[in-house]
């Protein structure tokens, strides 16, 4: 039950972050990735860890803070017994 849970309150960040990244809005985007990265990480759920960290490094990308992406994206892979599609 307590997994269940952490698990929806790292879902919500994302989909807040999601909206508003679709609303231009990077900062607050920003905001709530990384409110869900720190959340995973704290928690030690490996998987939310990876998926935040893939999304935050194709944000990056996308906004051409190319280092930052590679960093996201090293630290996700780093993540051993997780498989994500890109």
């Amino acid at each position: 039950m307590v997994f269940e849970e952490a698990d929806q309150q790292v879902k919500l960040w994302l989909q807040l972050a999601h909206e508003a990244y679709s609303d231009k809005q990077m900062l607050r985007a920003l905001h709530y990735f990384q409110r869900a990265l720190d959340y995973a990480q704290e928690k030690g759920h490996d998987l939310d860890v990876a998926l935040v960290c893939r999304d935050l490094g194709y944000v990056c990308a996308r906004e051409d803070s190319l280092d930052k992406a590679l960093v996201y994206f090293d630290q996700g892979l780093a993540i051993t017994g997780v498989e994500l599609s890109v």
